[in-house]
């Protein structure tokens, strides 16, 4: 999670434990599928029941949490066809008529690429990860809507939870990526729009192929 810096000063504290307890979902030490008991929370953190019962609705409201007042709350545990789902709106997303309608600067694409090489390379799938929601970011910008780079944002999100199901894709998929990205930043190069869109949706449909196959084999 990218957390501004003054946050800390000026959030509540509702607000700034929704934040560490998403920093250990997504470090995946909170695993998905794991019960999140309001005592046990509320003692590691020294702080009653009723302000944990508000950190877990704030992270339930974010997705980051499966929060029913009948059953509890736990870590979210997505399925394959939750990442069916996620590829499916992502190619409506980035893959479509509407995305790329002014080509972004290839420099500045080319330049996240390289950092994502680097990681890759380093085997820092966290900040791989990061990178990537970058890279589809700042080309998503391009289409010139807040809401798709907000729905983006979210499926984004929702991915990463995804990863956390299957952590081999971690290795499998951001590896597989590095040439995929690299073919997005030679049609962008080219100022190829019907190629680079191409290169999109080679590189999504092959990530999803990627992550099926490592929770195929994560659930068997």
């Amino acid at each position: 999670m990218n957390i501004d810096p003054s946050f800390a000063h000026r959030a509540t504290i509702t607000e700034r434990l929704a934040v560490q307890v998403g920093e250990q979902i997504f470090a995946g030490t909170l695993k998905p599928g794991v019960p999140l008991r309001e005592a046990d929370l509320a003692a590691q953190f020294a702080v009653s029941r009723h302000v944990i019962r508000e950190v877990l609705r704030t992270l339930a409201a974010d997705g980051l949490v499966d929060y029913a007042s009948f059953r509890g709350a736990r870590v979210p545990l997505l399925s394959v066809e939750d990442a069916r789902d996620i590829f499916r709106a992502r190619r409506i997303l980035e893959a479509s008529a509407d995305a790329m309608l002014a080509l972004p600067d290839a420099k500045d694409i080319g330049a996240i690429h390289r950092r994502f090489v680097a990681a890759v390379k380093a085997k820092d799938w966290a900040v791989a990860f990061n990178l990537d929601r970058v890279f589809h970011g700042k080309i998503m910008e391009t289409a010139g809507s807040a809401r798709m780079s907000a729905w983006l944002a979210t499926l984004q999100k929702d991915l990463r939870l995804a990863y956390l199901v299957a952590p081999s894709f971690n290795e499998e998929g951001f590896v597989d990526s590095v040439d995929q990205h690299g073919e997005i930043v030679a049609a962008l190069e080219a100022k190829d729009r019907t190629r680079a869109l191409a290169a999109m949706r080679a590189h999504l449909d092959a990530a999803e192929d990627d992550l099926l196959e490592a929770m195929e084999r994560r659930r068997n």
